[in-house]
């Protein structure tokens, strides 16, 4: 696969076993990785489904938080963790938001290099940038001034920490900041916007008619989850210029709800879709100019993630083969 070279007898210990962890798991095994998966639950038919059967992937069941479950974890080489409680799970939870986000995190990096891991890589969210600010949107683009949200505050207190145990030790930390990612999984950390495209997209395939609520997407940019896993896999092993780097990964394309729904008008010609403009609650953050993931493409040597239309096409097709997939009525 691309931006992974492959090896042997290499370690990587992934926590959180859900739609992100998962696909990450699955490219890192086909490029010959040992593969450790930890969360507190397991899902292990969607796991199957997902990553396969391999004699190179163990699975874990155990909380962060336990002190049961240190003991129980390999030495790995690298250290990639998607373990996270994120949007309205984290508003409505803030102290286990700063439990899973920030304190399980910062005990992880630290415990990684203690035990002499190269890498730690963890997941971060778009949404520590400034969504307001004009012009190009990268790496260097503006934080926000003040958090709004648990979420968002909880992630960047992450970075901030993972930046001090870079400079305190010797492990290398790698940041991704994917924009709203979708794909096939068990939603389990609060990804409303990825489940409810899911639901959309099963509703299609059972050829029942579809209905879009108005803000589930302001103007946001989605993202294909094996676009994200790839760049996972791949910071897993390639030489990067710094020991502490940030990248930022989106399709390079904004999406309003009109736009999805006309692309899923394309997927499903025979089937309803409209966009309902009554509709309240949680948006996912928005904004009018895509990413540039020039940075993140060149460093990590991933191939562009896929556009809109490439991306909810091959989401289709997963959800088409995938024997626990949730079941799409015929019609």
């Amino acid at each position: 696969m691309e931006g992974i070279a492959r090896v042997n007898n290499r370690i990587a210990l992934i926590t959180g076993a859900g739609m992100l962890g998962a696909h990450t798991a699955r490219r890192l095994l086909d490029a010959g990785w040992e593969v450790v998966l930890v969360d507190r639950t397991l899902h292990r038919t969607y796991l199957a489904d997902v990553v396969g059967h391999s004699s190179r992937l163990t699975l874990i069941e155990g909380d962060l938080l336990s002190e049961s479950v240190w003991a129980t974890l390999p030495e790995p080489e690298v250290v990639i963790h998607t373990a996270a409680l994120i949007a309205a799970r984290a508003q409505s939870d803030p102290l286990a938001a700063l439990d899973i986000n920030v304190r399980a995190t910062f005990r992880l990096a630290l415990w990684a290099a203690g035990v002499g891991a190269r890498r730690f890589i963890a997941v971060s969210t778009w949404g520590v940038h400034d969504m307001d600010a004009r012009g190009p949107f990268d790496e260097d683009s503006a934080i926000v001034s003040q958090h709004l949200t648990y979420y968002g505050a909880t992630k960047m207190a992450m970075e901030e920490l993972l930046g001090a145990v870079e400079a305190a030790t010797d492990l290398e930390v790698v940041i991704v900041r994917p924009s709203v990612m979708y794909g096939y999984g068990p939603h389990l950390g609060g990804a409303l916007g990825s489940q409810a495209i899911e639901t959309i997209v099963i509703e299609a395939l059972g050829g029942r008619d579809v209905v879009i609520p108005r803000n589930l997407l302001s103007q946001t940019e989605l993202l294909y989850v094996d676009d994200a896993a790839a760049a996972l896999a791949a910071a897993a092993s390639v030489q990067l210029a710094a020991s502490f780097e940030r990248f930022i990964l989106g399709s390079q394309q904004t999406t309003t709800a009109d736009e999805l729904a006309e692309t899923l008008r394309k997927l499903f010609p025979e089937v309803s879709v409209r966009v309902d403009d009554s509709s309240q609650g949680m948006s996912p953050p928005g904004r009018d100019e895509p990413i540039d993931a020039t940075r993140a493409v060149q460093a990590l040597g991933i191939e562009v993630p896929r556009s809109r239309e490439n991306g909810l096409a091959a989401f289709v097709d997963v959800l088409r083969s995938s024997s626990a997939a949730p079941q799409v009525a015929s019609h």
